[in-house]
């Protein structure tokens, strides 16, 4: 009789325990399509935006994101490989790296911008390229290879992007602006800073595993880490472009503006550029 009811708590564990990877994938899941569908968000209205505002910089933004929301989307989806999901990964990630240049260093005489695009480069050449042999020769070392350079192709990418919203947050922080701008760009560097470390998690993905098995528990936390990452950064990313009138008012608590006016995203752009040619020369250089 003992052996028979340790046997049904036994078993009961076990069911409970899967109910609960089940709703726990689920959610991770919901986390991935919330995420890709930011993406996909944020680059249709970028594109809109280039094409009412004549803002190049738009466009390499919105293709990017739309070039990233594909490739996860495919691969998730429609059965994309694995060198197809990466190259259009490497590409968005590259597109990423010349929104934030044209963005943030457009008139700015300096040559780490045109450092930072090569490095971009080179690294989505490499990563295409072990992209293909992980398809046609599996190995620990090429996969790990391949994930040490995405992991470093994202962090240059996303860590120039925080470190050039930081530095216009520097150097505005102190002019008579809006507050809600000042916190615009600080949002911008946090959430961009935690995704260039988005890739990280993995590093403890298994290489012989695939991604998100939910039978394996490394893959398993993998995907959820993963996708709350990219969550978070979609959600501060939107904020930034999308900031609603209420967290408008929020963030300028405690400020009296000289005129109470909406500004459009040209003239914002136009002020930050301002602001920024007015601060130290050899800033950002």
């Amino acid at each position: 009789m003992l052996a028979l009811n340790n046997q049904i708590i036994i078993t009961y564990s076990k069911t409970v325990l899967t109910m609960f990877e089940d709703i726990l994938y689920l959610v991770f899941r919901i986390f991935l399509i919330a995420w890709l569908g930011s993406f996909v968000i944020i680059g249709i209205f970028f594109l809109i935006r280039a094409y009412q505002l004549n803002l190049k910089n738009l466009i390499f933004g919105g293709t990017g994101f739309l070039m990233a929301a594909i490739s996860q989307v495919g691969k998730q989806f429609f059965g994309f490989n694995l060198a197809i999901t990466r190259v259009l990964l490497a590409i968005s990630f590259v597109l990423v790296i010349i929104f934030t240049n044209t963005t943030f260093h457009r008139d700015k005489q300096s040559n780490l911008p045109k450092l930072i695009i090569i490095l971009g480069l080179t690294l989505s050449s490499i990563v295409s390229v072990l992209s293909y042999l992980e398809m046609s020769a599996s190995s620990p070392l090429i996969f790990y290879l391949n994930v040490s350079s995405d992991t470093l192709l994202r962090v240059i990418s996303f860590g120039w992007l925080a470190w050039s919203s930081y530095s216009v947050y520097r150097e505005i922080k102190n002019q008579d602006m809006e507050l809600w701008i000042k916190a615009r760009y600080k949002i911008l560097f946090i959430v961009s800073f935690i995704f260039s470390f988005h890739n990280v998690p993995f590093f403890f993905q298994p290489w012989n595993i695939s991604f998100g098995d939910s039978s394996n528990l490394s893959s398993f936390i993998v995907f959820g880490a993963i996708s709350l990452f990219g969550l978070t950064f979609a959600i501060g990313f939107s904020l930034t472009w999308f900031m609603p009138k209420r967290f408008k008012i929020f963030f300028n608590k405690g400020y009296q503006p000289k005129e109470d006016r909406n500004y459009t995203e040209e003239e914002l752009m136009t002020l930050i550029r301002k602001q920024m040619s007015e601060g130290d020369p050899n800033t950002n250089n």
